[in-house]
């Protein structure tokens, strides 16, 4: 998946876009691997600022689809809109009629299953349905379902990630929780979108409608009451996650050769997300972080695009994400510049820069020379081929950067033998095969290395 990068400000015409920009750079980056997107796009101001700024981050992979509910009259202009609109930006786009059958969940949450419903049907394998509920939605549905009663385990909010279908194979994606209606409407009058207004959002005909009315009374006598709510459902929803999962083996599911795999985890409760962070260091044999290092983590790291190269400290060594994981390396000697050795010795041969050793295959000449990777090294690696950048070989490998300034190159009587582990030479039978094998003795920290 490609993310276009949106530098805030320089690209960004207001605070209002950077935000909501910048907020949906990182959800979109936490997403597990996943195919098209999808918007619930009703028309309105919510969902014109979620279909606008997608458009800008992953065009490539974004659909639009507006559900029909015919209960409201002006809902065939609503479609004419939602039309325009896609059509403008070159958006694929689909409207579905629905009916919507009386269940006993109130008209308002009878529509909501059958939007969903005809939503599904759309939706492939892997696919992603990205909806725009935000920051005060969220406050309603905890308010919501403080009055309605249940307990603890029925004062939870939404969530941001969760699977759509039975067999989640589809998810429903909700990137806006953390901002508010304001804002969202403040981005689109930054960018001047037009947009329509849903009467029914403001009639007191529903108990969500009355509730919308009440918050801001509510706020004008406890300010802050809202991010208060929504605090305290987290707190409980935490609290309720933490007794009831293990987070071992997901740690353990995760691991990949000591790295800690990342994806999709900033869609997870932050309880859950911190525990599984303290595990990993554990596991490592570290002195779990504390909450502020933590957040730091989530803002920096987990949160920064694919090609950051952000880093880091802890008790002395440096965290670094690569390929979607978390990398834990310490102090690494420096690889001394310029350095060669001409190898003649049966014996192992020792690289400095802590990179690693080479042993000698039979197939070794005599005497080889040992160098490293040079800046803008290009290679052949078969007489028919053209040569390419080691750059572009150790990214379609995913070789992380400081493998890559450690990766000796062989050679003997000036003809290029091997780079890392890949022969350049064939055997008289046409396959490659191995002069040297090299061996790593490991930059990054893995679980039971000693400290």
């Amino acid at each position: 998946m490609s993310i276009r990068r949106i530098d805030a400000p320089a690209e960004a015409a207001s605070p209002a876009v950077a935000r909501v920009l910048t907020t949906l750079q990182a959800s979109v980056a936490a997403l597990p691997p996943h195919g098209r997107i999808w918007v619930g796009y009703s028309g309105g101001p919510d969902s014109t600022a979620l279909l606008h700024a997608l458009h800008q981050l992953v065009p490539e992979q974004l659909h639009a689809v507006h559900i029909h509910h015919g209960l409201r009259p002006e809902a065939d202009d609503w479609v004419r809109h939602c039309s325009a609109f896609a059509t403008r930006y070159g958006i694929p786009w689909h409207c579905e009629r629905v009916q919507v059958s009386r269940g006993g969940a109130g008209l308002e949450g009878d529509a909501r299953r059958a939007r969903y419903a005809a939503c599904q049907r759309l939706l492939s394998p892997g696919d992603v349905l990205g909806v725009a509920h935000h920051a005060d939605d969220q406050a309603e549905t905890i308010l919501f379902r403080l009055l309605r009663g249940g307990g603890t385990q029925g004062v939870v909010g939404m969530r941001r990630l969760r699977a759509l279908d039975a067999n989640g194979q589809t998810w429903l994606w909700r990137p806006f929780l953390d901002l508010s209606r304001d804002s969202l409407r403040a981005y689109c009058q930054a960018q001047d979108l037009p947009y329509v207004r849903d009467p029914s959002n403001c009639e007191g005909d529903n108990t969500r409608a009355r509730l919308r009315q009440l918050l801001p009374a509510l706020e004008s006598i406890v300010p802050g009451a809202a991010a208060a709510l929504r605090a305290h459902a987290e707190q409980l929803d935490a609290h309720q996650e933490l007794q009831t999962v293990d987070i071992a083996p997901v740690r353990n599911a995760r691991l990949r050769d000591g790295a800690l795999d990342v994806r999709g985890v900033l869609a997870w409760s932050g309880a859950r997300r911190h525990a599984l962070l303290r595990s990993y260091f554990q596991c490592l044999g570290m002195t779990p972080p504390g909450p502020r290092w933590l957040a730091h983590c989530d803002a920096e790291l987990l949160g920064a695009a694919e090609d950051a190269k952000a880093r880091l400290q802890l008790h002395g060594d440096s965290v670094l994400r690569f390929d979607q994981a978390l990398w834990v390396l310490p102090a690494l000697e420096a690889v001394p510049a310029d350095w060669h050795r001409a190898w003649h010795e049966a014996e192992a041969l020792t690289l400095p820069g802590a990179a690693g050793v080479l042993q000698r295959t039979p197939r070794c000449p005599p005497v080889v020379e040992v160098r490293f990777v040079a800046p803008g090294e290009r290679v052949r690696f078969s007489p028919k081929e053209r040569t390419q950048r080691l750059k572009h070989l150790f990214q379609r490998h995913r070789i992380p950067p400081w493998q890559r300034q450690r990766t000796p190159v062989i050679s003997a009587s000036g003809t290029l033998l091997q780079v890392g582990d890949w022969p350049v030479r064939k055997t008289s039978e046409g396959e490659p095969a191995a002069y040297v094998r090299w061996l790593r003795k490991g930059w990054h920290r893995r679980p039971g290395d000693p400290r």
